[in-house]
Parts: C-alpha cells; sequence; structure tokens
C-alpha cells in the first residue's frame, strides 16, 4: 500500500510540476508562488542561442522589490561565470544590449544576487528594456566589469510579449 501511496504521490507531484511550465516560442514560463505569503514569483526564461554550453538564460522574473516591498518585474541574466568570492559586494559589472540591429544602448551599471549567479539590470533600464524587447526578434548582451573579460550572449526574442502577458506583475515607477 506504500509503495501506490508514493509512486502516485509521485505521479502527482511530476505533473503538477509539467502543468507549472509551458513554453511559448523561445521562452519558458515557470509558474511559482512564495510559500510564505503567496506573492507571484513566477518567471519566464529564454536560453543562449548561440552557445548552449554555457547554459546563461535571460530571465524576466516576478521578485519582491526590497524598498517598496511589492512585486515587482525584473530583467535578470543568469551565468556561469567563475568569480571571486568578494565580487558581489566590491566588483563593478556592465551590461550593453542591442535589439535586432538597432543602435547598441549606453553601458549600464548592473548588480549581482548574493550569491552571484544572477546579473540583474540596473532599474533605471528595465522598463525601456522591455519595451524594446516587445518589439525585438534578437538581443545581444555583452558583460563586462572589473577581473571579468567580455561576455557575449545572443538571445532568441520569439514571442516574448506573449511570454510577458503570462506575467502577473509589471515594472513599478521608481
Amino acid at each position: 500500500m506504500k509503495a501506490v501511496s508514493r509512486a502516485y504521490l509521485m505521479m502527482v507531484l511530476l505533473l503538477s510540476a509539467a502543468l507549472a511550465q509551458s513554453s511559448l516560442g523561445s521562452f519558458q514560463y515557470v509558474k511559482q508562488t512564495d510559500p510564505l505569503n503567496d506573492a507571484e514569483r513566477s518567471y519566464i526564461l529564454t536560453t543562449e542561442s548561440r552557445n548552449a554550453q554555457r547554459a546563461a538564460q535571460l530571465q524576466f522574473r516576478c521578485q519582491e522589490n526590497n524598498r517598496s516591498k511589492q512585486t515587482d518585474l525584473y530583467v535578470v541574466l543568469k551565468h556561469n561565470l567563475k568569480l571571486p568570492a568578494y565580487y558581489s559586494s566590491y566588483g563593478r559589472v556592465f551590461w550593453q544590449y542591442r535589439f535586432d540591429s538597432k543602435t547598441a544602448s549606453a553601458e549600464w551599471t548592473s548588480y549581482f544576487s548574493r550569491d552571484q549567479s544572477l546579473i540583474y539590470l540596473t532599474d533605471d533600464a528595465r522598463a525601456s528594456f522591455i519595451e524594446q524587447a516587445k518589439v525585438s526578434q534578437r538581443l545581444v548582451v555583452v558583460i563586462t566589469g572589473d577581473e571579468i573579460d567580455a561576455q557575449t550572449y545572443q538571445f532568441n526574442l520569439e514571442k516574448f510579449s506573449e511570454a510577458l502577458a503570462k506575467l502577473k506583475c509589471k515594472v513599478q515607477p521608481q
């Protein structure tokens, strides 16, 4: 009886995980909620199109804004760069981007997540970045910084607007 119950429970868990994810063009939608307050924590992502071995992802994430305490929409680059331990506190990171064949953006000072696995696009650039992504097919991002050689990432933005519409958060005014 226990074996049947465990098998049934595993099947239910796998099915619910599969239902919480869906694909739209080059994007994957992952539905999540905060387990402590049920706040929206879903995100969409696309994987780097040029170098799959690096497993870089461009993510648009619903998460809490530390200042306003509201759910906000963040633009994040998940990377696998090897960085010194002190880097998230003292190192500087910059990203510059280009949509399709348009003029490249200015270089934006950005910041890391605590565990250094994510690089956040600065708050000042998020709204404009998202609006440009809605009308673009391709994105190139170049990351540079103290002790970081230039890293170039390319992303396909097929069906970005449809994927973005699944998120229940938006960029909050700063």
